[in-house]
């Protein structure tokens, strides 16, 4: 079902999907393409850039894969593609040649440091980040949810 709203100009919608009586272990997803028409959506619906990587009760997480930007919820602690995510968290990274950007963000504010664990050693570059070996620890104790940029390097 979609509905429209119309205030001072602006549109907002919702959508809502009836899932039954009481769904168990269902998923879905969906892409939400703003400005495109029927015919740009059916074509991106054929062809998708985004892929699903994980949908399940511990992470949320898809990657564009014409810009290689992966992006997750993490709900409790799990791994995606080698990094191991501690704590819960919103991230979105990309990875090259051993090198990741990541923003990074506690948007439950209820944490003091945000923990990653990566597959080799690293070094982290970022005024509110350290590294031990592989794991790299970011205090946002004072960062009341903001998104956080660092760069982790393998050494």
């Amino acid at each position: 079902t979609l509905n429209r709203r119309y205030n001072d100009g602006y549109t907002f919608f919702s959508v809502r999907a009836n899932h039954g009586v009481k769904p168990k272990n269902q998923d879905y997803a969906y892409a939400i393409l703003p400005g495109a028409n029927a015919s740009q959506t059916s074509e991106y619906a054929s062809a998708p850039s985004v892929e699903v990587l994980a949908n399940n009760n511990s992470l949320h997480a898809v990657k564009d894969n014409e810009t290689g930007i992966i992006g997750a919820n993490v709900f409790k602690a799990c791994e995606l593609e080698g990094i191991k995510f501690l704590v819960p968290c919103a991230i979105l990274y990309t990875y090259n040649r051993g090198v990741y950007d990541i923003n990074i963000s506690d948007p439950t504010l209820t944490q003091s440091e945000l923990s990653l664990e990566f597959p080799t050693n690293v070094s982290v570059s970022g005024e509110y980040a350290a590294a031990h070996e592989n794991v790299v620890t970011v205090d946002v104790s004072s960062l009341k949810g903001k998104t956080y940029q660092l760069t982790v390097t393998e050494i």
